[in-house]
């Protein structure tokens, strides 16, 4: 059995959603949380460094839910990925139209190898909204996900 490494460090995480008026493009409403990085998420990262090939590791949809209790509503695959080697973070973000999904949102994930079929990939973060995320039919939004690795 392996021993437990005791050493301080982890992944933080922080979410914005930010809201936009659809037709000027004018911020509404900006909503941050740190969000907790999951066990299956951590255990797909210590998979990988074990040569165990079944995940590739990349966080590929966010997923957004409503109600109580929460059940999902919508996935989206992310929009844009990055990285900064000076500080051991990685930065995505994804894009809602207008239309493409409207709602109270109460929980959100990022997962690892999703589909598009509902409840598929390993949740690597998710965010409990209390009170809930809110877009209309007449506001666009970005969801900006940032982690970064904390040294020991």
């Amino acid at each position: 059995m392996l021993k437990k490494i005791k050493e301080q460090g982890g992944v933080l995480g922080i979410i914005t959603f930010k809201v936009f008026d659809a037709e000027t493009g004018e911020l509404k409403r900006t909503y941050k949380k740190k969000n907790t990085i999951q066990l299956a998420g951590r255990n797909v990262i210590a998979r990988r460094l074990a040569n165990e090939t079944t995940y590739t590791g990349i966080i590929n949809y966010c997923v957004l839910f409503s109600g109580s209790p929460a059940t999902e509503l919508f996935r989206k695959t992310c929009f844009s990925n990055t990285y900064d080697d000076d500080d051991a973070r990685a930065l995505l973000s994804f894009v809602f139209g207008k239309t493409e999904v409207v709602g109270t949102f109460t929980k959100l994930q990022t997962v690892i190898d999703g589909t598009a079929g509902a409840g598929t990939g390993q949740v690597w973060t998710e965010v409990v909204l209390s009170p809930g995320f809110v877009k209309t039919n007449l506001e666009t939004a970005t969801l900006e996900v940032e982690y970064q690795i904390l040294p020991a």
